[in-house]
């Protein structure tokens, strides 16, 4: 597996460049987050009386409504945009270098994973909370549903090509080491959330650590992005989306928990099929598998 993920994170690299510098790594991080709120207030001001109090609090209650949530996500997205176009240039990486690796799109690995992934969330809240159902507010929203998935995925790529694509390849180009992909990139990934409770933070701060797992095991950021989209959009969809500002500490406990609980099966479900489709291959052509198949232990 590191074989694969340190071949995915060279892809693109010119060996002969220099190494970005350590100012160019926090250019990158501060400029990213300056641009991202700027994209906020531009959207604000764009939509006024779409975005939601609770922005200022952290998420969004389930009451907010599909239309005050489209536009936040797209301002995200939008506001990594800039940041990946430099890195573009400055890194010499291109998009398809740092979303795909050596992989072609594969759609029905993208589809069945955001299947499963929505399928084991929705087992998992439900085997919380037998009350469980989703959270359509009303018809007029359910139209817009389409629309939002769109937004949630654009944020989702951008947010995947910044954490597991540009910026964890500056980190191991600057450091020639695995690690902070690991360790640097997930705690950002956390603070950029803006989950400064232990637990949400600790949760967060997990989840980039998987999907940064995720991305090295599969050689790109196709199925890291579909599980990104998958846990956004059920979020929204399912409306458990919750301020955890406005819980107690036992609630904050369970919400941990069971985000916890839905990121672990999710992990085991890849695992065993990514290792099932490792084994398939190999026996149906005696031949070493494709990079997003060759899952041998290394």
């Amino acid at each position: 597996m590191w074989n694969l993920g340190k071949a995915y994170l060279e892809i693109g690299w010119d060996s002969s460049r220099e190494r970005p510098s350590v100012f160019t790594i926090l250019g990158i991080v501060i400029g990213s987050a300056l641009l991202f709120l700027a994209s906020l207030i531009v959207c604000s001001l764009l939509f006024r009386g779409f975005i939601p109090e609770q922005i200022k609090g952290g998420l969004y209650t389930k009451g907010s409504g599909l239309y005050r949530v489209l536009p936040i996500f797209l301002s995200v997205a939008l506001g990594f945009l800039p940041v990946l176009m430099h890195l573009r240039r400055k890194l010499n990486c291109s998009f398809a270098d740092a979303f795909l690796g050596k992989n072609r799109l594969n759609l029905p690995w993208f589809l069945g994973t955001v299947a499963v992934t929505w399928a084991t969330y929705a087992l998992v809240e439900m085997s919380f909370d037998p009350g469980f159902r989703w959270a359509f507010p009303s018809a007029d929203q359910v139209i817009l549903i389409p629309f939002l998935l769109v937004a949630i995925l654009f944020q989702s790529m951008a947010e995947e090509l910044f954490f597991r694509g540009y910026f964890s390849k500056a980190l191991y180009f600057f450091g020639r080491s695995i690690v902070p992909v690991f360790v640097v990139s997930p705690v950002l990934f956390a603070l950029y959330h803006q989950q400064f409770n232990p637990v949400m933070l600790l949760y967060y701060g997990g989840v980039g650590v998987f999907y940064s797992y995720v991305s090295l095991r599969t050689g790109g950021l196709q199925i890291s992005t579909a599980l990104h989209f998958s846990n956004n959009s059920f979020a929204v969809l399912a409306g458990s989306l919750v301020n955890p500002a406005s819980l107690s500490n036992p609630q904050l406990l369970q919400v941990g928990l069971v985000r916890a609980v839905q990121i672990v099966v999710t992990a085991l479900l890849l695992e065993a099929a990514l290792r099932f489709w490792g084994m398939r291959e190999r026996v149906s052509d005696n031949s070493i598998p494709p990079a997003m198949c060759d899952l041998r232990s290394r």
